[in-house]
């Protein structure tokens, strides 16, 4: 019983300094994850604007005939009158 209340003596500073190094990585890496959001949530340092979107959903949802020379009548799935994909 002696024996072991050595080790555990002997391991617990050792265990104790491996707990701070994990707490203090852990701690690392959510500091620059949330750095990381910071940044992209940021307006200038992001890539995307209004106007890319609006062009996008503009192309995407309103220009019909842009969308009927990328995709065919046959390559859609058709639907029921549930809206769920006939097999």
């Amino acid at each position: 019983m002696d024996k072991i209340s050595m080790l555990l003596a002997e391991a617990k500073p050792l265990y104790q300094r491996r707990e701070r190094e994990k707490k203090a990585l852990g701690t690392g890496i959510l500091s620059l994850c949330l750095a990381l959001g910071i940044w992209v949530a940021i307006p200038e340092n992001s890539n995307f604007s209004d106007e890319n979107f609006d062009t996008y959903f503009t192309a995407l949802y309103l220009n019909e005939d842009s969308v009927g020379e990328y995709i065919s009548e046959d390559s859609v799935i058709p639907l029921n009158s549930y809206g769920l994909y006939e097999v």
